[in-house]
C-alpha cells in the first residue's frame, strides 16, 4: 500500500470526524463483527458524534469488511431496505 494513499486516508479521516456533528439526518449504520480493516469503536464514535435524532447501529455477525460482498450481503441489503422504507425515519417508498 502506497504510503502517501496512508497518509490521505488520515486527513480524510480527521475531517470526517470534525463534521460528524452536523449529520442530522437519520442514519444507519453497519459493521461487520469480523472486520479487520476498521474497529467495532468506529461504528460507536460514529454514533455517538452525530447529531441524527435516530441512529441504528447493527454489527453484522460472521461479516467483514466489504458487507455486500460477504456471505451475510443478503441480511445486509434487507437491514438497509427496511430502514430506507421505514415512514418512522422520513423516508418513504
Amino acid at each position: 500500500m502506497p504510503y502517501v494513499s496512508v497518509h490521505e486516508l488520515v486527513n480524510l479521516l480527521e475531517e470526517v470526524k470534525l463534521i460528524l456533528p452536523r449529520i442530522t439526518a437519520p442514519i444507519l449504520i453497519m459493521h461487520g463483527e469480523g472486520d479487520h480493516t476498521a474497529q467495532p469503536a468506529s461504528a460507536d464514535f460514529i454514533e455517538k458524534n452525530i447529531s441524527s435524532t435516530f441512529a441504528k447501529k447493527i454489527i453484522v455477525p460472521n461479516c467483514g469488511h466489504l458487507l455486500p460482498l460477504t456471505e451475510s450481503r443478503d441480511f445486509v441489503f434487507e437491514e438497509v431496505l427496511k430502514f430506507l422504507r421505514s415512514e418512522d425515519y422520513g423516508v418513504q417508498q
